[in-house]
């Protein structure tokens, strides 16, 4: 799950202005040890951020299919179970004997779009197991059952290129988009406010974010004019349902 605050309050206009921009995934950690007031589940989560990668329209990234775009939407969609048992918990508090499974069951999910996008969340994932065993002490049995599917996954995206004509380059770069689209819509659902550097680069470019008001606006720009996201979200206290807006610029 995604946790959102239950106090969210967006910068004043001329403080985001002036502010330094953070990596994006300092303002997502930060927003996950806050006291939450709602949750936003896995899969919602990777829908939104497929929602975010079917309006890009920036020159500096490359062209998305409809199979890509349904894969990142999907690119989450193992969490189901891990979800929908026990009480509301941070994604990023989960072990992995929980998050394996998950992992796996998405890149299944993929598979089942296209070879393509099972690359693209496979080698997503790989990355993601790859920074953990860099940055956390995990007992020897997690490091285990990491490593076991790093290899796993690796031979998976051996078998995959051979389906792929155009390649691991064109991979690598999907599985950027992928990352980027992630953590844009982590910093959406969480109700990060401040201005926010991705670290992916596309066409030698980075762009960055920063929120006025209601409205999020990239610089370089992504979108080609105005457009309004949606999300559901949980509410703890009441398990009400409540729908989230975002407005990108």
């Amino acid at each position: 799950m995604i946790l959102r605050p239950a106090s969210v309050k967006p910068p004043q206009v001329q403080q985001s202005r002036s502010v330094s921009a953070l990596p994006i995934w300092n303002a997502i950690f930060a927003t996950q040890q806050q006291p939450p007031g709602w949750f936003i589940t896995q899969a919602d989560h990777a829908h939104l951020a497929g929602e975010i990668a079917a309006r890009i329209s920036s020159p500096q990234f490359p062209r998305l299919s409809p199979e890509i775009v349904q894969a990142i939407s999907l690119h989450d969609e193992g969490w189901h179970d891990c979800d929908s048992h026990g009480p509301a918990r941070s994604f990023i508090t989960v072990g992995p004997a929980d998050f394996l499974p998950a992992w796996s069951g998405s890149i299944q999910a993929a598979e089942r779009v296209s070879p393509l996008g099972a690359a693209m969340v496979s080698g997503h994932f790989v990355r993601l197991a790859r920074t953990r065993m860099q940055m956390t002490e995990d007992t020897l049995e997690n490091k285990q059952l990491i490593e076991d599917f790093v290899k796993a996954e690796s031979a998976r995206h051996r078998n995959l290129l051979r389906e792929l004509p155009d390649g691991a380059n064109t991979i690598e770069e999907l599985t950027d988009v992928l990352q980027f689209c992630d953590v844009f819509s982590l910093y959406l659902c969480g109700g990060a406010a401040e201005p926010v550097e991705f670290p992916q680069k596309f066409a030698g470019t980075k762009f960055k974010l920063r929120r006025d008001g209601e409205t999020y606006r990239s610089k370089p720009h992504l979108f080609r004019e105005k457009t309004g996201l949606k999300v559901s979200a949980t509410e703890i206290a009441t398990n009400r349902r409540v729908t989230l807006e975002f407005e990108l610029q």
